[in-house]
């Protein structure tokens, strides 16, 4: 192997090595902030901090997640809700449409003009 084609070689290996913690993600879990007639606000701070490594700032973020008329409302258990039935300081579960790398979409200008489409919420239980 010429010594070009090894630079290069070893060049992709360490960023793809360097870019593992660029994971995407399915699923949002956390808190409901606020209630919209098209969607909620959702505490996604453990998101945006997935992968951070040393001390992680003590901001808060959230997530708005818009409903469509396919997104499927449930509870831990698999029995159908309707968007009535969450509410404010609830727990819930959303699976994406399409898997985000939310860190870096929070993280953009983009993300003050868009929202994350949702295609499921599941009611996830408090633990008492």
């Amino acid at each position: 192997m010429n010594r070009a084609a090894l630079s290069f070689l070893l060049l992709t290996i360490v960023l793809i090595g360097c870019n593992n913690n660029d994971t995407s993600s399915k699923f949002i879990e956390g808190q409901i902030n606020e209630v919209k007639p098209n969607g909620i606000v959702v505490d996604c701070s453990n998101e945006v901090n997935k992968g951070v490594k040393g001390k992680i700032n003590s901001i808060g973020y959230n997530c708005f997640v818009q409903f469509n008329d396919d997104t499927k409302f449930m509870d831990d258990m698999g029995k159908l809700l309707t968007k009535n039935d969450f509410t404010r300081s609830q727990m819930v579960k959303v699976t994406l449409e399409t898997p985000e790398y939310i860190r870096r979409w929070h993280s953009t200008e983009e993300s003050k003009r868009s929202v994350l489409k949702v295609s499921e919420i599941i009611l996830v239980p408090s633990k008492r």
